[in-house]
């Protein structure tokens, strides 16, 4: 594939991957020149992570699940530079053994890759201080390796900022859309802002540093509004509505003017409206609008009779006939006298008679003013007894007994 083939896109990735291993490359061809080869990497991973194999694949299994990307002789060529740089490790120590396992060093690596060259490297920036700020939150951080991350940070905003300003400046506008989802980061002033915050509270040597990074992320927020700015105006020019995620196509329906979103179409031909519907056309409309009989007919509401008796006046009789007993009951404890000591009682009727006696005692003192009940603040405890424990009550009247009539 030559250069002048290959999609934005692809000439992207090519370039971070080249990057990406430039400092540990022995040469200029460091990485492969097809982009599509990636994938072979990635189907022999699948192959190890789908079969969970912990004895290992074969030369032929590895091929079988590459054989849909590429043919035998890129296979071969592959496969021979993975075992080269140890992706694929024999798995059994001795010689001509065709049975491997993927080496998870390799594996780490295919994730970062993909990683880099889709999030990019401001992403990478963030990761590293948000495992600064969990160091500083765990008192494991030092003074040295704080420095080293705020200085490896405002570095990466320095240098992201240059490259965003030179892509707005030289660059086409087929290449800025595939480098737009590289600077997508809405929260990052905010995030930035919450680790250099802790390293002033925890580390004031180094305000100066956590100041630093901040001015740099401004600036790296200015170029990105430049790089954002002219990808509207480029998109617009050229009447391509790529160059924005769909979301913020559904944030300007929502919140832009009617003005500002007849632009885009001022040079759009229609045809003219037709004010003169045909009496056929409103017929159909009409009968479209007009409501469709249900199929079957719906059950007939069941009739319910009203209650013969009032349930509020049901409510009221039940509440007075249980006051009178209540009443009557008071009446039999005290026998006649102002006050009676329930507390022998209580305990002969046991569990649950001893709490229904109470209940009905209280009852009666809540009713017509007529009884009171006494808790004495003495302790009664009784193991061997039906109630091992109560508490002393007392019952009295409130007014004298005066006898029942004609006594």
């Amino acid at each position: 594939m030559f250069e002048s083939d290959r999609a934005p896109w692809q000439r992207l990735r090519l370039q971070g991957w080249e990057a990406f291993v430039a400092p540990i490359a022995k040469g200029g061809e460091a990485v492969v020149q097809d982009p599509e080869l990636f994938r072979v990497a990635e189907a022999v991973f699948d192959a190890f992570a789908n079969k969970s194999s912990t004895g290992g694949l074969t030369k032929r299994d590895l091929f079988d699940a590459c054989s849909a990307i590429c043919d035998e002789q890129q296979f071969n060529q592959r496969f021979d530079v993975f075992k080269s740089l140890n992706l694929l490790i024999p798995a059994i120590s001795k010689k001509h053994e065709d049975r491997y396992l993927f080496n998870p060093y390799g594996a780490a690596g295919i994730l970062v890759f993909d990683r880099v060259v889709t999030e990019g490297g401001v992403d990478e920036m963030m990761t590293l201080l948000d495992r600064t700020r969990a160091a500083i939150h765990r008192g494991t951080a030092t003074v040295d390796q704080v420095r080293g991350a705020l200085a490896r940070a405002r570095g990466m905003l320095v240098v992201a900022a240059d490259y965003l300003l030179t892509l707005v400046r030289t660059r086409s506008l087929d290449i800025m859309i595939a480098e737009r989802h590289q600077h997508e980061h809405p929260s990052l002033l905010t995030d930035v802002r919450a680790v250099t915050g802790q390293v002033s509270l925890r580390f004031p040597e180094l305000d100066r540093f956590a100041y630093l990074v901040v001015v740099e992320v401004q600036r790296y927020l200015a170029a990105r509004a430049d790089f954002v700015e002219r990808l509207l105006e480029e998109g617009a020019r050229a009447e391509n509505f790529g160059v924005l995620h769909h979301e913020k196509y559904l944030t300007a329906a929502r919140e832009s003017t009617v003005v500002q979103l007849s632009e885009p179409l001022a040079r759009v031909v229609v045809d003219p409206p037709d004010p003169m519907p045909n009496p056929a056309a409103i017929v159909a409309q009409v009968e479209q609008l007009r409501p469709k009989e249900s199929e079957t007919p719906r059950p007939p509401r069941p009739h319910n009779p009203p209650p013969d008796t009032d349930p509020f006046q049901s409510l009221i009789d039940r509440e007075r006939k249980r006051s009178d007993l209540a009443r009557a009951l008071a009446e039999v404890l005290l026998a006649g006298t102002d006050e009676a000591d329930l507390t022998d009682e209580l305990a002969a009727a046991g569990w649950p008679g001893a709490a229904r006696l109470l209940l009905s005692a209280l009852h009666a003192s809540g009713s017509e003013d007529d009884f009171d009940v006494e808790f004495r603040d003495e302790f009664r405890v009784e193991s061997d007894a039906a109630v091992t424990y109560l508490t002393p009550v007392l019952l009295r009247r409130r007014q004298p007994w005066r006898g029942a009539p004609g006594e």
